[in-house]
């Protein structure tokens, strides 16, 4: 329903003193101004180059840099879990690595229980 369809609908229930009891006269809402028109224009587009994307994050795949490059935890024994067996461990605390867009990525893994 339109805004003027309203404002009439509202104008014809004041009219009829409708919900007053008829003791209330009835009072016309005020008239509302007209927006002004829009003026003609023209304008020129044209196509949008689109935008590069920064390159964010690690680009697979990943080459590890030299075997010299890792470093170890301390050694460690491990036992089975009947103590029949034990090994002795040293486990890889970092290794470093190149992307495939030259960005160094060193990877440090925590010391196992």
């Amino acid at each position: 329903m339109s805004e003027k369809n309203i404002t009439d609908l509202i104008n014809m229930l004041a009219a009829s003193g409708a919900g007053t009891g008829g003791n209330i006269p009835p009072r016309r809402l005020p008239k509302k101004p007209e927006a002004p028109a829009i003026p003609a224009r023209s304008g020129v587009s044209g196509p949008v180059p689109p935008k590069t994307p920064k390159p964010t994050g690690i680009a697979g795949p990943l080459a590890e840099t030299a075997y010299a490059d890792r470093t170890w935890h301390p050694e460690k024994t491990v036992a089975s879990s009947d103590g029949l067996f034990s090994l002795r461990i040293k486990p890889i605390k970092s290794m470093k690595f190149a992307d495939a867009n030259g960005s160094a990525v060193e990877m440090t893994f925590k010391s196992p229980p």
